[in-house]
């Protein structure tokens, strides 16, 4: 072990690893000989401190590809003749990371900052020797463009030729009508039932029953009521009946209405429109029960789009993100799990999604964080990590919200929102949520700003806690500006990652041991500068002061 003082002052030596064809290429911002299982790996190849950053977009999902530009001398390797007879170097895989000088010894001690694959190579320059190359490594992120709903199940249209029973009386007009997923549960307050899952229906049987499609799909539910809008609900078990496609086997979820008919038949009204309701919906992947957690859901809509997902880093904080419940009836056929879960689910929760090392990673919100994450590092400003600016506003003006409005729980049957939510001076007094630290912030804000007042769909969210949490969490995410410092730090820092919890102590400017999150990181030659995202508001800061 070296002492903390060793490991500060010691310099970074960055590393390039370039696997071409069957060579490795090493490369160093100066020569070093690494072990790795016996065996000692020579980086001699030069390297210019590489132009290396990332950052964070604070909320939401950012998986903007990490591009690092590269300028290289491989020697002993014509560039132009290897690529004129087919041996590109694009698309070869690369690693940079770094070490610490003269203490880091082994090759597995190394600090990984990007993996990916080498692109856009430029070479043949007048001006340079025949072993010279641009190009840049970038982490290419390879996604599936498969609908989440053709993940599922690739026939989710009702279909007269391959998804019904030729001795059916089948109903032409329902042809091409989509079978959703039911994700999630769909009981409100006090066991109240909300109707949003359409059934179609698609036939009749020779003892005459009615027939109806209701999703593409196993459910946790084995029985349905269907309405028909006219008063009249039928109740009864679910038919799951399985069907094969190139060796793979999918679900149906359909029901019969018994003889003498219980609803409006469509031949007899054909204005007539039938909701269905279960109470749960399609089943866990990861675990037992239905498919509701937030976390789970995440991790099962990002599953489907064949992208890497760093699942340690999910795993971590899974627990927690399936405190927020998620349900809804998912019926576009052309949208990805990635664009879904960046359109509905994650601009409400508290996380960020960043492209790390491993894949997709999941950061949580600064002010979330408290309580949740422990401090990655506890960090006093000084000589090795100083404050090179002032505290400045990291959002707009426009961004401040202090009065919001929640509409949830989407009512098919009806075309409304069941359940509002008001957070503000003009709340209805039955749906006022008690919480004086928000009020707090509520007021604070529009003494400050005036009143700035949003509404929020959720078109997933049918349970009335997740709902009251996401708009608590709204104003306090956004009733104040969130603010930023950018410090300067020496080389030994680099292994702290963009998203990061830090304690951080800057006595200058009166903070004390206070969480902050890392939203910016890069190298500027000599050293790392970060930007640093902390909560400062005099309300967040009673308990410190």
């Amino acid at each position: 072990m070296f002492p903390r003082t060793e490991l500060l002052r010691a310099k970074p030596i960055f590393l390039l690893e370039i696997h071409w064809g069957t060579y490795t290429y090493r490369f160093a911002t100066q020569p070093v000989h690494l072990l790795d299982d016996g065996v000692y790996l020579p980086f001699t190849g030069h390297l210019d401190n590489p132009q290396y950053g990332e950052r964070s977009e604070l909320l939401g999902i950012d998986i903007e590809e990490k591009s690092v530009p590269l300028a290289l001398y491989i020697a002993g390797v014509n560039i132009s003749l290897q690529e004129m007879s087919g041996n590109t170097i694009e698309g070869s895989q690369a690693e940079l990371s770094y070490i610490l000088e003269d203490i880091h010894t082994n090759y597995e001690e190394r600090i990984i900052l990007a993996q990916g694959f080498i692109s856009q190579p430029v070479y043949g320059h007048p001006e340079q020797p025949i072993e010279y190359v641009e190009c840049s490594l970038e982490s290419k992120n390879v996604i599936n463009s498969t609908s989440l709903l053709n993940s599922i199940n690739p026939r989710y249209t009702v279909n007269p030729d391959v998804d019904t029973d030729p001795s059916l009386n089948y109903d032409q007009l329902t042809e091409g009508k989509i079978l959703g997923i039911a994700l999630g549960k769909f009981t409100f307050i006090d066991g109240y039932e909300i109707y949003t899952i359409p059934a179609y229906y698609y036939g009749r049987t020779a003892s005459l029953q009615n027939l109806f499609a209701l999703y593409c799909h196993l459910s946790v539910s084995t029985q349905v009521k269907v309405s028909d809008g006219k008063g009249n609900i039928l109740i009864d078990s679910i038919r799951f009946k399985t069907k094969n496609l190139e060796s793979r086997f999918f679900t149906y979820a359909s029901v019969a209405d018994p003889n003498p008919n219980t609803l409006v038949a469509p031949y007899e009204n054909e204005e007539v429109e039938y909701w269905a309701f279960i109470r749960e919906g399609l089943p866990n992947p990861l675990g037992p029960g239905v498919l509701e957690g937030a976390g789970d859901v995440c991790i099962w809509a990002l599953s489907s789009t064949g992208i890497s997902i760093d699942f340690d880093a999910w795993y971590n904080i899974r627990n927690y993100l399936n405190e927020y419940k998620i349900a809804g009836y998912l019926q576009d056929p052309d949208i990805t799990g990635l664009e879904w879960l960046q359109q509905e689910i994650l601009p409400y929760l508290p996380i960020e999604i960043v492209q790390g090392n491993s894949g997709l990673s999941p950061r949580l919100n600064l002010i979330a964080s408290a309580g949740v994450v422990v401090p990655t590092e506890h960090i006093i400003a000084g000589s090795v990590f100083y404050r090179t600016g002032p505290v400045l506003p990291l959002t707009e003006p426009q961004d401040i919200c202090n009065a919001v409005k929640v509409r949830f729980a989407w009512k098919g049957i009806s075309q409304t929102y069941f359940g509002i939510i008001d957070i503000g001076p003009e709340q209805a007094a039955e749906q006022v949520l008690s919480n004086e630290v928000i009020d707090e912030y509520c007021i604070i804000s529009q003494t400050k700003y005036g009143l700035r007042r949003k509404t929020i769909e959720l078109n997933y969210v049918y349970d009335y806690a997740t709902a009251a949490r996401i708009a608590q969490e709204y104003i306090r995410f956004n009733s104040m500006p969130r603010l930023g410092v950018t410090y300067n730090a020496v080389g030994y820092f680099g292994w702290l990652q963009v998203g990061d919890i830090i304690e951080l102590t800057d006595t200058d400017i009166n903070i004390q041991q206070q969480k902050a999150q890392i939203v910016s990181k890069r190298w500027l030659d000599t050293h790392w500068e970060f930007v640093i995202e902390m909560e400062i508001n005099h309300i967040s800061n009673k308990k410190l002061l």
